[in-house]
């Protein structure tokens, strides 16, 4: 029997899940849109970059307790969920141009704003 290995994690493997409310797109890390279905889950990382889980996967992802963390790891995490919430939104906002920009687009070049 050696020593005991060292597990490390990935920053970007903690999320939040969040289940969706209604019909929407996200846009995915590798640039790729798709679309989200009532009642399946997003999954933000602490980047902002979002997937979609299947809620058949949800148990795999094991909650974190706030509760059980000291209270300087509490704080820590805190902020980090605050950081990804501004992240969050900052990709929200970015989406939302980034799907005006593709309509306009899809105007000009269809000649909509030609009639």
């Amino acid at each position: 029997m050696g020593a005991a290995r060292q597990l490390y994690v990935k920053r970007s493997d903690l999320v939040t899940l969040d289940e969706a409310r209604e019909n929407k797109k996200i846009h995915m890390q590798n640039g790729e849109s798709f679309t989200v279905f009532k009642g399946e889950l997003i999954a933000t990382n602490q980047d902002g970059y979002q997937m979609v889980i299947p809620q058949s996967q949800k148990d795999k992802y094991v909650p974190v307790e706030l509760e059980e963390l000291s209270p300087y790891e509490a704080l820590m995490a805190k902020g980090y969920a605050e950081m990804g919430n501004i992240n969050r939104e900052i990709s929200e906002a970015f989406n939302h141009v980034e799907n005006e920009a593709e309509t306009a687009t899809t105007d000009l070049i269809t000649g909509a704003y030609n009639d």
